[in-house]
């Protein structure tokens, strides 16, 4: 399995937002209590961030990372949990988008990165 690359930032930037999915399926009957029953046994988290500062060169290493390594963002890669520091494998839930920085980190043009992850179990 693939691994982040090490040209891109180690961790994601604070504040992370983490939200597990819901396990449950309600469904509601005609008459009587509602039924649950579980959709999966473990759940996946979403994970989403303010936006990763990058460089030129890192935009572009991100963009191979989705495109060639992850096929698209298909592909599962291992990486720190921002939680809980342990491994986790990730898979991309969107494709990155850029927004231009006015000023970019050290020198050059900088970019923030907007994307969204699964932690997959």
């Amino acid at each position: 399995m693939a691994a982040w690359p090490s040209t891109l930032p180690a961790g994601l930037p604070h504040p992370v937002r983490i939200v597990t999915r819901e396990v449950r399926l309600r469904t509601q009957m005609d008459s009587g209590r509602v039924k649950m029953r579980a959709r999966f046994t473990a759940p996946p988290e979403d994970v989403t961030h303010p936006g990763m500062v990058l460089t030129d060169t890192q935009r572009t290493d991100l963009e191979t990372f989705f495109v060639t390594t992850t096929s698209g963002g298909v592909d599962e890669w291992d990486w720190t949990h921002p939680a809980t520091g342990a491994a986790a494998s990730f898979r991309f839930a969107t494709r990155p988008t850029y927004r231009s920085l006015s000023v970019g980190p050290a020198t050059g043009r900088g970019w923030i990165a907007d994307f969204a992850l699964e932690i997959i179990p």
